[in-house]
């Protein structure tokens, strides 16, 4: 497929973390997966992620740990390998089995994001800024929390990926920011980190891109999306596509 413009086409899935792995501040309580219920809305997720016709699908999984990624993969089209509940195998292994892929690609780079010590500091210090990110996470997991379960994995992936709700979820890293006191910035050595991260998911993504035809599904943790989004369409290299156009 000859992409518009000559360039390599991009599309942005923000997801809740479908495994509960409990690793962020603030996780959505995510149901079974497995679930008859739960696999009849990943079917429908699926269906419509396909008309993307992506040609390769990037996941949150380390980019050093590629071979071990790719083994996991090879051993699910060969029907040896159990799927996992997390949303990079619920979808995208499935997704690129359906397509007919060969490969998967990681591109996470999770070293570290900095001192921790900020939510803690703004706890006794700052308290005005700590409630205002605490209620904001605890205000976004409940609304994902009641659309899981009253509604379908698809109409929690539309919230999370909604733009006005991205920018209010970046928004609380600017939030963050203002942590600290004089020539203490605690909160801007977290969000630097977090910027870190991401510029080198960014970086990574732009590695496993070799020509002007690839079709990049990248299926990531829904606070990823702000600035992977805009690292993307901000180097001119991109088409990028939006989610609506195919969950909507």
């Amino acid at each position: 497929m000859l992409n518009k413009n000559n360039k390599p086409v991009i599309l942005i899935l923000g997801s809740y973390h479908m495994n509960n792995p409990n690793q962020d501040l603030f996780n959505v309580k995510a149901d079974d997966v497995f679930s008859s219920k739960r696999q009849v809305q990943i079917r429908e997720c699926i269906n419509l992620l396909k008309k993307f016709s992506p040609t390769k699908i990037a996941l949150e999984v380390p980019a050093d740990k590629q071979d071990e990624l790719n083994s996991r993969f090879k051993e699910y089209l060969n029907n040896s390998y159990k799927l996992g509940r997390s949303e990079g195998e619920q979808l995208g292994f499935r997704i690129a089995s359906e397509l007919g892929h060969k490969h998967i690609y990681g591109i996470d780079w999770n070293e570290g994001e900095g001192d921790g010590r900020f939510i803690e500091y703004a706890k006794v210090h700052q308290k005005d800024i700590y409630d205002k990110i605490i209620n904001h996470g605890k205000a976004v997991t409940k609304k994902i929390d009641d659309l899981l379960a009253g509604g379908t994995i698809k109409s929690a992936l539309v919230y999370l990926n909604n733009e006005k709700n991205l920018a209010l979820d970046h928004r609380i890293y600017l939030q963050i920011c203002k942590i600290g006191h004089r020539k203490e910035y605690l909160g801007v050595d977290w969000v630097k980190g977090w910027y870190e991260r991401n510029l080198k998911i960014y970086t990574n993504l732009t590695r496993i891109v070799t020509s002007d035809r690839d079709r990049v599904l990248i299926i990531y943790g829904y606070g990823h999306v702000p600035l992977l989004k805009q690292f993307a369409i901000d180097c001119g290299y991109f088409d990028v596509k939006s989610l609506q156009d195919y969950l909507d």
